[in-house]
This record gives structure tokens, sequence and C-alpha cells, in this order.
């Protein structure tokens, strides 16, 4: 893993093949940053990637997965990404609140995303870190996990998709979920006009 750095200002990341980490200091803490292209595949990396100040102690880290099977999953995930960095860097100057500043970042995608016309679509997952908080939004079946001592999960957000659904009613089993047949379909994207977001409450780190 490189030496960490300040996070100033936002980094992106995009269509990356990294073969370590970076490592940021931000929000009184710091992230890890990792993308790489599948192995052996020569096809743009779909995944994108943001670390986003805000202020001495909060920032918003966001990954969006563009989808493989749609057209420019890579640009729709960019885009997302930008959006959501555009839509933060605005907020600090006009005094608009940080969670208002992340779902209108991923309503401005989800706009421009339809707008291309050919069926590009992407998941995106996003944290805001506050204070020693943190809020989970996604969309699709990027899960946001967090972990508490001795490894135990405080929160996974789940997925926006027929396997994660039939996981959270009991109906499959987290394991069997890995290797199901539908696990590649997912119910909700940017990119769709039903998009919707979930927005989880306030977690202490």
């Amino acid at each position: 893993m490189k030496k960490s750095r300040p996070a100033e200002f936002a980094q992106l990341y995009f269509d990356q093949d990294m073969t370590e980490a970076e490592l940021l200091q931000v929000a009184d803490g710091y992230a890890a940053v990792f993308s790489a292209r599948c192995p052996g595949k020569e096809s743009p990396n779909e995944d994108s990637a943001a670390v986003i100040p805000f202020d001495e102690h909060s920032a918003v880290l966001v990954v969006a997965d563009g989808l493989g099977g749609n057209a420019a999953g890579e640009l729709a995930s960019r885009m997302t990404i930008e959006a959501i960095s555009e839509a933060i860097n605005e907020a600090r100057d006009s005094g608009v609140m940080l969670r208002s500043a992340i779902i209108n970042g991923i309503e401005q995608a989800n706009a421009a995303v339809q707008a291309l016309g050919t069926g590009a679509a992407t998941t995106v997952a996003a944290v805001e870190v506050l204070d020693g908080l943190v809020r989970p939004y996604h969309v699709g079946d990027s899960s946001i996990l967090m972990f508490g001592g001795g490894g135990k999960i405080k929160l996974d957000t789940g997925s926006h998709s027929p396997v994660g659904y039939a996981v959270e009613a009991g109906v499959i089993d987290e394991r069997d979920a890995l290797h199901h047949d539908e696990l590649h379909l997912i119910s909700n994207m940017v990119g769709a006009p039903d998009m919707r977001i979930e927005v989880g409450a306030l977690r202490t780190l």
C-alpha cells in the first residue's frame, strides 16, 4: 500500500488498473482505494470511485459499478461520480447540507445517464462521514458494509435485486446467493426512470 497523503481536494478514480491500494487522509481518518480490471480482460474497468472532502471533519466516499451487460457502463459510472462530486463542491460554496448534496448528485446523474439514450446504467454506493458519524446511500447491488470490534458486521445495506431481497427475507442463504443463477439481475439502478435512493440512518463509527 502506498504511503498515505492528505485528500485536500476530491480524488476521482476512473478506469483504474491499480497494483496497490492508495491511502488517503480524510475526515479525521483514512480511506483506502483500490480498483483494477478483471484479470485476463482487456475491456475497460467499469468501476469508478471517489474520496470527496467536504470540510476538515467530513467527507463522502463513493463507488459506482457500471453495468457490464449494458452499453457504456464505464461512462455511466464516471458520470455518476462526477455529478456527485460537482454537487458536493457546489454545496460547500452555497451552504447546502451534505445529505442534500449527495441526493442531488445522484438524481442529476440519473437524469444525465438516461439522456445518453444508450441503455447505460450503473449502481452507486456512497457513505457520508460527518464528525464521527456515517450515513449510507445506495442504488443497486453495491452493498455497504460496516464492521465493529472482532469483525462483527454492524451494517449491511443489502442489494436491490431479486436475490438480495430473497436473502433479506430468509428464503436464500447468503452463501447460496453468491452462486445463484440470477445473481447478475438488479432491480434498481442509476439510469432507470424509476430509480430510488435508499438512505440509511446516521450511525456511530
